[in-house]
């Protein structure tokens, strides 16, 4: 699913422009440029089928965290709301072997984090999504 979510944002021409092929899984390598992104599942909930005309079987709610990183508070927040304004359009898309029934965001949380050891700072714009979806 994660690969799936990271093809699927980077499909999008103002994603794919802003951040290029520096959108990676867990974390940032050492020195990027800036700005990039990280997206990690956090959390994976299966969801039971108690009715199967009513629910969806196979049907999977996963919090991803995607942290968005630049050299300015301004850049960082920009840089997310990109990513946002991609994953808030999802309806249900098939990409890859991923069917999203949707992604909603769940919080947003704003830092400055330590940079390099030249004494810089690096801001951050947390992201949690919930995504609905199952194995297409």
């Amino acid at each position: 699913m994660l690969a799936d979510l990271r093809t699927h944002l980077l499909a999008d021409s103002a994603v794919a422009t802003l951040f290029g092929t520096r959108l990676y899984h867990v974390a940032l390598p050492q020195g990027v440029v800036y700005p990039a992104a990280s997206l990690n599942v956090v959390s994976t909930q299966r969801l039971g089928v108690l009715d199967r005309a009513t629910t969806t079987p196979g049907l999977t709610q996963s919090r991803v965290q995607c942290d968005v990183y630049a050299d300015s508070y301004l850049n960082a927040d920009a840089a997310a709301n990109t990513i946002l304004a991609v994953t808030e359009a999802v309806a249900r898309d098939t990409v890859g072997s991923t069917l999203f029934f949707g992604i909603e965001t769940e919080d947003v949380q704003t830092s400055i984090d330590p940079g390099p050891e030249d004494g810089s700072r690096v801001y951050r714009v947390r992201v949690d999504l919930m995504t609905s979806h199952k194995e297409a």
